[in-house]
């Protein structure tokens, strides 16, 4: 258990991993629950699901936070937005669904998505540091913002400048990081850090290589099977250059008179 200055300290460090569970006592190693809300201390259940009876327990969904680094030599991702949205919406650019819960692989929220957007260290001078659930209160405290509402309550961050010795790689990690990723992309361990760590999650990066792959494929598929614009058109003269040769064959044909010098 965190002391109150081990706490404060915790939250000054941009969060790198984001989950949804369904038993609080069953988050990933070094994610912390987010079990009561900020402005009442009332439970942050966010799947109302009235009480259970008999052998049937009650529903519940729990956001656990991790901002422990696994390993500062490896590519490190920080979150830097939040955005609560309906299911029916489209998930925005650049953003990752939170659709299931990480320990039981359940919808995560009724009606709604979490959505979340991590961005790599080195790009970024702000990141998330602290994630709080309104229970009551619909303004969130000054310093943070509103990422929407869940079952009534309300979901806010902070977002607060990322120190700046903290997780960046040096020049000579990044292009080290560069050369192993170029050798062997396959045989690269899964990352960490980000959403759901027991499940492989592709970065918008990796979605941008994949996505310009299909393009490549797209276009040499596109070459090998290109027709010219004359392909498979019946050749046909024009019907006046026709007439003028047809007339140049009857002037052909004409006696030839002789011509006499004066």
């Amino acid at each position: 258990m965190l002391n109150r200055s081990q706490e404060m300290e915790e939250q000054c460090l941009p969060i790198v991993s984001l989950v949804i569970v369904a038993d609080k006592s069953r988050c990933p190693a070094n994610f912390v629950p987010i079990t009561s809300t900020h402005d009442d201390n009332s439970d942050a259940d966010l799947w109302k699901d009235g009480f259970g009876f008999g052998i049937f327990t009650r529903s519940v969904r729990y956001l656990a936070v991790n901002r422990r680094v696994a390993d500062t030599n490896g590519p490190l991702e920080v979150l830097t937005d939040l955005a609560v949205i309906s299911d029916k919406e489209a998930v925005p650019s650049s953003f990752i669904c939170l659709d299931f819960t990480v320990d039981t692989k359940e919808r995560a929220l009724k009606k709604k998505f979490l959505c979340a957007r991590f961005s790599p260290r080195n790009e970024a001078l702000d990141a998330v540091t602290n994630i709080i659930i309104l229970g009551k209160t619909k303004r969130p405290p000054r310093g943070y913002s509103l990422a929407g509402e869940v079952d009534g309550m309300s979901i806010c961050f902070k977002v607060s400048t990322i120190p700046e010795n903290y997780g960046r790689l040096t020049h000579s990690q990044s292009h080290e990081l560069d050369r192993l990723g170029n050798c062997n992309l396959s045989s690269a361990s899964p990352a960490v850090t980000g959403l759901y760590p027991t499940v492989n999650r592709h970065s918008t990066s990796d979605l941008d290589k994949v996505g310009q792959n299909v393009i490549q494929s797209t276009n040499q598929h596109n070459i090998n099977a290109v027709f010219r614009g004359i392909d498979r058109v019946p050749f046909e003269l024009n019907p006046l250059f026709a007439f003028v040769l047809s007339e140049k064959n009857v002037l052909s044909k004409l006696p030839q008179y002789p011509i006499y010098e004066h």
